[in-house]
């Protein structure tokens, strides 16, 4: 898998990216708004690609979160990034069934240790069976409460399809923090 995270502050490059999981940055010792791009090329054929943009609001830490240990410094913080996490009923080898509704659980939010972390006000879920060439929304997202929400897509006949479904979801939150991530074939079709 390849990696090619960029972070920006008030639109100017900054810093480098470390590690994987969990990625982190040093920042500047001042308020602004950040923006990190990501590109994950897997190799695979499930998922090929992962881009990821998302943007918010930091300042400077006051200290460290309990039970962590800055990796760079002293001082750290989870910044108030939304995220996304996917809970896909697929079968063992990644698929879904064709020619019917398909319906997930999405969570986004902010990390779930960060303390008053803004509520999400707005998701959209795109989906794509032609690899990105034509994007439609899903057939229903609906707020389950605590950043939850239940999607429903329809699969059209497997004839119709390039045998995969890509996904793009795009969030936002109330202190102005945005974030859109698209995974070229999420998964397969049956």
């Amino acid at each position: 898998m390849t990696s090619a995270p960029k972070l920006f502050v008030d639109d100017q490059q900054a810093g480098t990216i470390q590690g994987y999981r969990p990625r982190y940055f040093t920042v500047p010792g001042k308020a602004g708004t950040y923006r990190l791009e990501s590109t994950d090329t897997t190799g695979r054929t499930l998922p090929r690609r992962v881009t990821t943009t998302t943007s918010f609001a930091s300042t400077p830490p006051a200290g460290t979160p309990r039970g962590y240990t800055c990796s760079s410094g002293t001082l750290c913080a989870f910044q108030p990034a939304l995220q996304f996490a996917y809970d896909l009923p697929l079968d063992l080898l990644n698929r879904a069934a064709s020619g019917k509704r398909f319906t997930f659980e999405l969570r986004a939010g902010a990390h779930s240790t960060l303390r008053r972390a803004p509520e999400v006000k707005r998701v959209a879920v795109e989906y794509s069976v032609d690899d990105g060439v034509t994007w439609q929304p899903a057939r229903r997202v609906i707020s389950r409460g605590d950043g939850r929400y239940r999607v429903e897509v329809k699969h059209p006949a497997l004839a119709d399809t390039s045998g995969y479904v890509s996904l793009r979801v795009t969030a936002s939150d109330q202190a102005g923090g945005s974030a859109t991530q698209t995974i070229e074939r999420a998964y397969g079709l049956t």
